[in-house]
């Protein structure tokens, strides 16, 4: 038995039909009579009943083999279900196969309909509650319309209206048009009634006009005594729809800019056009509170804003023009400083982003110039280091690379599509599965210490080693290198390192650990570069001191004086709990990222949890995916598995990487 009944059709969104639903799915699935009525008033089974029913038939096993093994092909089995919402699935053996059919709810599920009934309750009762104020004030209101209307009968017999008057215009006799071509085409006035037109473009139009013929026929003529009387006002306010208070009409009974609105003396709307036209607001398109022209309505100079009393911006050209103050547009900054004589500095900053206009940096650029050695700057200028060596002044425009574990490795196509957008060549540096200590050994910044197998490297082929500085991991990608001079390339078994030469030689004694130079890394010191370091050092424990510590490390391995890099933040995987400590391990590494290369953090985790990513992929967000979002964590529908972006995520990601880049105004 349902409460409200409202009869509402499918669908309904009336909280007194969720009311009733609700009341009838409690019924459904708690109750233990066999049969049950909806809020349309059909009688249904009940959950009690259908188990009876269908019980005998189907029955329940611990998980899908056993029940495919029981029932055979076409039967039906139950296996209970594994989310808490969730009581027993129903499957079907079809081919060979278990096919879900139906999923039945749990006591879990029932509650938290229970608490939106009771919600829903609250809810039709605050409801009742403002209906019933809502009433009292329709009274207070209509005690207050009876008021007005009697003082309404008051004024009316206080008010004096000649028969003229009366005739010209009442409720049931006028009718106001724009144009006679909408008055033309209106023939349902019947015989006799008159209108007005009031902004025809042909001024010769306006006017009285009256209808002659039935409703339907007939049409309009214009009257050859056009009213002009005493009670214009009132004549003005109704037939041109305007709250008029007085209105001065020319010969022919037409409006002219005379006029003032009843409720402020100000000027009315029809006043406004036509002094616009005169001061030429409009036709160009200004703030302008007064504009005079000359004898052929050519713009001067004296020209004032409506907003503060300045001169326009056109007025404002023409003065610095005459007498001779520099001719830069001084629209859409920011702040600018002029000097004694009004004319721009270079402390200029556009509106439009904060940064410098092309003037200012073609001056400034010109003048360091004069002081360069040569007197220009190049992107293959060097610098001499501490110790000696010449090193790379800017970073290349044309080489990117990045650094990292899996995601670096994963997100490797859409990245070099990034680059290529910017005209700039990628190698990928990212090593899934492996912590600082390897990607820095691959890098060069922190090279692998190895001791061959007994000492030596032989005369060909492969030798296992040990490392003193680095653990070695299946994981760890072939590097490229020379180990004791020998050229070679460095792989991991998992158990130890391996080094194969390149080609045959005398063997190389190693009598101690000794440094494996890599070959590749070190090429990438003055690159465009992406770092994203720390994330399985995070899960593995290790210091939050000792993982900010190496991403210094990597800033002073970059050569170029002049930095331009992206530092990529860590997301959570998915599952965990924001607070917990893996979760605050993360947020420990992203704002050491952030305070201090702050505009240079490119906050990967920030775009995954925040509402953009949606719009970006077109995907809609299940609860799920916000509540881990809320906890900083990837949300299901954009990983492959809970630490990896998937392939809709990453191209999302990298889009927004090269919106952050292009931003920042390194690369055209």
């Amino acid at each position: 038995m349902t409460t409200y009944n409202t009869g509402n059709s499918l669908p309904s969104a009336d909280p007194k039909d969720l009311y009733d639903n609700a009341q009838a799915l409690d019924e459904a699935i708690n109750g233990t009579a066999a049969a049950f009525t909806d809020r349309l008033g059909t009688e249904r089974t009940t959950l009690f009943r259908a188990v009876e029913l269908g019980m005998a038939s189907v029955g329940v096993y611990p998980d899908h083999a056993s029940g495919v093994a029981a029932v055979g092909e076409g039967g039906y089995f139950c296996v209970p279900a594994a989310l808490d919402t969730e009581w027993l699935v129903l499957y079907r053996v079809e081919s060979g196969a278990y096919v879900e059919k139906k999923r039945l709810p749990s006591k879990v599920r029932i509650d938290e309909i229970q608490d939106r009934v009771d919600t829903a309750e609250d809810n039709i009762t605050a409801l009742d509650e403002r209906l019933d104020t809502a009433e009292s004030d329709i009274n207070i209101v209509e005690g207050r319309a009876t008021a007005l209307e009697g003082r309404a009968t008051a004024l009316e017999g206080r008010t004096t209206t000649s028969e003229a008057d009366i005739d010209y215009l009442s409720a049931a006799s006028v009718r106001q048009y724009p144009t006679l071509a909408a008055m033309t085409a209106d023939l349902t006035p019947a015989d006799g009634i008159q209108g007005v037109v009031t902004d025809d473009p042909d001024e010769a139009n306006n006017g009285w006009h009256e209808k002659s013929g039935a409703s339907g026929t007939g049409g309009w003529a214009r009257l050859a005594d056009q009213p002009v009387r005493e009670s214009s006002s009132r004549l003005l306010k109704d037939g041109f729809g305007e709250d008029v208070l007085f209105s001065i009409t020319d010969s022919d009974g037409r409006r002219t800019w005379l006029e003032a609105e009843g409720k402020n003396g100000g000027p009315t709307e029809f006043s406004k056009s036509k002094l616009k036209e005169s001061l030429a607001e409009e036709a160009f398109g200004e703030d302008v509170l007064v504009s005079i022209t000359d004898s052929e309505k050519r713009r001067t100079w004296l020209e004032a804003k409506k907003s503060n009393g300045y001169p326009t911006e056109y007025s404002a050209s023409l003065i610095r023009k005459s007498i001779g103050v520099d001719t830069h547009d001084r629209s859409g900054y920011l702040v600018a400083f002029v000097d004694s004589e009004n004319r721009l500095t270079d402390l200029v900053v556009r509106e439009s982003d904060g940064k410098f206009p092309d003037f200012v940096i073609e001056g400034i650029a010109a003048r360091i110039q004069q002081f360069l050695p040569g007197g220009n700057l190049f992107a293959a200028d060097k610098y001499l280091s501490g110790d000696g060596v010449l090193l790379d002044f800017m970073p290349s425009a044309t080489k990117w690379s990045a650094w990292g574990s899996s995601t670096i490795d994963e997100w490797n196509v859409e990245l070099s599509e990034v680059a290529a957008y910017f005209g700039a060549g990628y190698y990928n540096g990212g090593n899934g599965a492996t912590r600082i200590e390897h990607q820095f050994a691959q890098m060069g910044i922190t090279n692998a210490l190895l001791l061959p197998s007994g000492g030596e490297i032989p005369a060909s082929g492969s030798v296992s080693a040990s490392s003193s500085n680095v653990v070695p991991v299946a994981a760890f990608k072939e590097t490229e290198g020379t180990l004791s001079g020998v050229h070679g390339y460095l792989t991991s078994d998992g158990s130890s390192f391996i080094f194969t030469r390149s080609s045959p030689g005398g063997s190389v004694s190693v009598a101690e650990y000794t440094q494996f130079i890599p070959a590749e890394g070190p090429k990438h010191r003055s690159d465009f570069v992406i770092f994203n370091f720390g994330k399985n050092d995070i899960n593995d424990g290790s210091s939050i001191e000792s993982i900010i510590a190496n991403q210094k490390l990597a800033m002073e391995w970059l050569t170029p004086l002049v930095k331009r890099l992206a530092i990529v933040t860590h997301f959570g995987q998915t599952g965990r709990v924001s607070g917990d400590d893996y979760m605050q391990r993360i947020d420990a590494v992203n704002n050491f990222f952030k305070s201090t290369y702050g505009d240079n953090v490119f906050d990967l985790q920030g775009y995954l949890c925040g509402a953009q990513v949606w719009v970006d992929t077109g995907l809609t967000p299940t609860p799920e995916d916000l509540a881990n979002q809320e906890n900083g964590c990837i949300a299901p529908q954009l990983s492959r598995d809970i630490a990896h972006m998937n392939s809709v995520a990453r191209l999302a990601a990298a889009n927004k990487l090269k919106q952050f880049i292009f931003d920042k105004g390194w690369f055209s």
